[in-house]
Parts: structure tokens; sequence; C-alpha cells
């Protein structure tokens, strides 16, 4: 047939550690893993991307005596509703959480970072947490729409890329290009 080459249309394909997600053994070798790694079209610009919201527990939460520093003041506005402890999970329709989100980014560029903060040179990592116990409140739950079996499973997409869609457009006003 015809020699046909193709690149990929993603910019950010690198990403930390492919091999630790179960995509190779752990016992693969240097050459192996450049081989897995070309035939995933891995490349392009690396990136780190983490869970965004796992130090706002200690930091907006509740005081952590093994992380006190962390400790900024108290905001259950940030978290998902209808939990009596620590919810597992962000209310994603709160503007409170927003603006905070915002502040981190902007600090994140200035070289000011808080605690679990991630991103690269032009970007800022908004992830949520690994749960699938979303916010029971009236504005989260009508962007999730039906009750969601596992966080994965596409159900909270609204929710979720609503929220970074909200972070993002009130961010670029700032730093427009990040």
């Amino acid at each position: 047939g015809p020699d046909i080459r193709r690149s990929p249309r993603f910019e950010f394909r690198g990403g930390m550690g492919l091999s630790t997600w179960g995509l190779a053994p752990r016992s693969t070798n240097a050459l192996e893993l450049t081989v897995h790694y070309r035939r995933l079209r891995a490349g392009g610009k690396w990136y780190a991307v983490s869970h965004s919201f796992e130090g706002y527990p200690d930091r907006f939460w509740k005081k952590n005596p093994a992380n006190p520093a962390a400790w900024e003041s108290y905001h259950p506005e940030y978290f998902a509703r209808g939990y009596t402890s620590a919810p597992p999970q962000m209310c994603f329709s709160s503007t409170g959480l927003v603006a905070q989100v915002v502040k981190d980014a902007k600090d994140f560029f200035n070289n000011k970072a808080k605690y679990r903060a991630d991103g690269g040179q032009d970007y800022f990592s908004v992830v949520p947490r690994d749960s699938d116990s979303m916010c029971s409140c009236k504005r989260c739950k009508a962007r999730l729409g039906k009750p969601t079996a596992h966080f994965s499973d596409g159900e909270a997409s609204r929710l979720v890329w609503g929220f970074t869609a909200d972070v993002a457009e009130e961010f670029s006003k700032e730093l427009p290009g990040k």
C-alpha cells in the first residue's frame, strides 16, 4: 500500500509514568518501554496532572495535626453537600470554589504554589478526586443528571467539565494563554 504517515493531534501526549498505570509491566527494560511508548504514540509536550483537590480538606475543611501548615480557613461551601464527615468530592457548582481554584492557579504561575498544585509552563491542573460521591446540592444535581455508578463512567462529565470551563473562563480574563 501507499506510504501513509500521520501525526497525533494532541500536543500533550507524554504524561507521567505510563508504565505505572498498568500499561506496561514494572519489570519492562528501557528498550521495551521505549517501544511501548512509541506504539502508544506518546511524545509531544510532557505534562503532569494530579488530583487537584487532595490538599483541600487540610486547607479548607479541618486542620490536620499531621499537616498544620496547610490550614488556611474553613470553607464548607467548597465541598460536596450531603456528607456528615469530610466530603469525598467537591461542590463543582460553588462559585467560591471556582474563585479559589483561579487564585491557586494564579499563585502557581507566580511561583507561590499551594499544597498539591500541579501544572506546567502554560497550564494548571484541575482534576477531581477519585470518588463517585458527588455533591447533592441543586446546582450540582442539575449538571450531573442521573446518578452516576462510578466517577469515570461519563455521567459526571457535564458537572466536572462545566466546572473546569468556569475556572478557565475566569482565569483567562487575567492570564490569557495559560
